[in-house]
């Protein structure tokens, strides 16, 4: 689920050009909007707001540049309510990710919103900040909408959201449209012991661009359409990630696997095995190699995080020494036709 840069951009579908919308904290209605456009896509919204009948301010939503990165950086680092799915990269990567919406008003950072595609028809929200004075139901009337238009427009066909923020998912499931999906848990492993070392006769070797197809059509077997990968979700594994690799027998690419490290803690981003390949100690091949990876990095401790549903992941995962933490994320899911 890593980000990619979709250029084909269509004119948005306007939302409502007079609404009310109340903050929880103050009076204020949307009174009006104007639109910038460049290229036949709104370029900028601005939101004209009232209390009480006198214009007291006016948010501004566009597309984030480099040059707002310090803003976003210290309302991630200050806000009370932040959520990140930012494991790969740092800050610079997440310019990625189209649309990368904005709300700034006087000068002042209001909140962002960032998706990012990770399959042809899908897409993820990955980041959402807002200031602590800004309520939940006024910041997602501000950005929800035109980052939905603008998915639209990109024709994909669903978003999803991976978190634990019952700020968030709250809202999410109750005003738009979300539903419950699945859960992630987390398991972690503190010690770097390998229990197994798997198939010996799996040849394991680092990824190539020229690998992508076979990966992509191994995700298409392997998953379900919520979970596959699309080819610019490799690239960037293959760019930005410290290690990734694919596992070969007689031949075929049977599976992969790729890892992030953030200082002395690794996270296995996304372990697969072929269908057709599975229960040939494969998995656990990939999973003692990786070890053995961290192991050379001096990390202290590694997690993952898997399926709620997927009893046989888990007992490969327990069987290599992780643990399961009891933390749990939902995963919640809007279909864009709605």
């Amino acid at each position: 689920m890593i980000s990619a840069t979709h250029k084909m951009l269509t004119r948005w579908r306007l939302c409502q050009y007079w609404h009310r919308f109340l903050t929880d904290n103050t009076r204020r209605v949307i009174i009006g909007k104007t639109t910038q456009v460049r290229h036949g896509v709104p370029d900028s919204i601005t939101l004209i707001m009232r209390s009480q009948g006198a214009l007291v301010n006016s948010i501004t939503v566009r597309e984030a540049t480099m040059a707002d990165r310090p803003l976003v950086i210290q309302l991630a680092k200050r806000a009370a309510r932040v959520h990140s799915r930012l494991e790969i990269g740092d800050t610079d990567d997440w310019l990625d990710g189209r649309p990368f919406l904005l709300a700034i008003a006087r000068g002042r950072l209001w909140g962002f919103i960032l998706c990012t595609l990770y399959h042809s028809q899908r897409a993820l929200l990955r980041g959402v900040g807002l200031v602590d004075d800004w309520s939940m139901r006024a910041y997602l009337e501000t950005l929800l909408p035109p980052t939905l238009d603008r998915l639209r427009s990109q024709h994909i066909t669903s978003l999803v959201y991976i978190g634990n923020d019952r700020w968030l998912t709250d809202p999410l499931l109750r005003d738009w449209n979300f539903s419950i999906q699945n859960s992630v848990v987390t398991y972690t492993k503190k010690d770097l012991s390998i229990p197994t070392r798997g198939n010996q006769q799996v040849h394991v070797r680092p990824a190539q661009s020229g690998d992508f197809p076979a990966l992509v059509a191994l995700d298409g077997a392997t998953f379900d359409p919520l979970w596959r990968n699309a080819s610019q979700t490799f690239a960037h594994a293959l760019e930005n990630l410290p290690y990734f690799v694919v596992a070969e027998l007689a031949g075929q690419t049977v599976g992969y696997l790729f890892s992030n490290r953030q200082e002395n803690i690794g996270h296995l981003n996304r372990v697969a095995v072929h269908p057709d390949y599975q229960g040939l100690g494969i998995g656990a091949r990939l999973l003692a190699e990786a070890i053995e990876f961290f192991r050379m990095e001096k990390v202290k401790v590694i997690t993952l995080n898997t399926q709620k549903d997927n009893a046989v992941s888990q007992r490969l995962y327990r069987r290599l020494g992780f643990q399961p933490m009891g933390e749990e994320a939902l995963v919640l899911k809007r279909d864009l036709a709605l």
